[in-house]
């Protein structure tokens, strides 16, 4: 793809406890500036994000335990509540890695039924997973309703490009099954073009269609410079 059209595919993201005011207001304005696809920032900062943004900006939000999740549903609900208050228009989330089928299906599904109506991003941490479980957590939230699956908090290491084909072919799996469409966000140490070109290639070895259509985004916010 040409760079303009990745810059559409950017979350641009701060995820950070101590954020200020003007830095809210200064990745807003970027992605509003550079037509990213959205702004992705914590649950407290939902409200400032929102009120410095355009009405066509999407606001994601990062909800609940970060960046590592809990088999606790409750955990997650409150944040995420708070945030569609406060106008979020997207939901990003970890499921823990390692809680069981039951345990992670139950959160899943609490979570989708408390997001309705709005976009559902369900973090997978690839970097912690063998080839097993990065399919198996990936079904897991297919299952559940998940608009995107996200590859990484980058809090745990780099998304690698065995793990970007094997959420791609499941994603594409899960459309040939049902018929639904989700998308997958590539996150997790993306550092250079370089890194993230090596990504799209098997995410484009399995569905081109996924990147075509724009059921792709991209959590990297330092690579916008070299986007520019």
């Amino acid at each position: 793809m040409r760079r303009p059209d990745l810059l559409g595919l950017l979350d641009i993201t701060l995820l950070d406890e101590g954020a200020s005011e003007s830095d809210i207001n200064r990745v807003v304005d970027l992605a509003v500036e550079h037509g990213a696809a959205a702004v992705c920032v914590l649950s407290k900062h939902a409200k400032l994000a929102r009120q410095a943004a355009t009405p066509q900006t999407r606001i994601a939000v990062v909800a609940g335990p970060f960046p590592k999740g809990s088999p606790d549903l409750d955990r997650y609900l409150g944040p995420i509540r708070d945030a569609i208050d406060e106008g979020a228009d997207e939901v990003d989330l970890v499921l823990e890695p390692h809680i069981g089928f039951e345990a992670s299906m139950m959160v899943l599904n609490g979570i989708r039924l408390a997001t309705s109506g709005r976009t559902l991003k369900v973090i997978i941490e690839t970097p912690i997973l063998n080839e097993r479980g990065v399919r198996g957590a990936a079904r897991m939230a297919l299952m559940s309703g998940a608009d995107f699956v996200k590859t990484g908090t980058g809090k745990r290491g780099k998304c690698s490009r065995d793990a970007a084909r094997w959420v791609s072919e499941e994603i594409k799996r899960h459309e040939v099954t049902t018929g639904e469409r989700p998308g997958l966000k590539l996150s997790g140490g993306i550092r250079d073009l370089d890194g993230l070109n090596g990504l799209l290639d098997e995410v484009r070895s399995v569905d081109p269609d996924i990147i075509e259509s724009k059921r792709l985004r991209i959590g990297a916010s330092s690579l916008l410079e070299s986007l520019l």
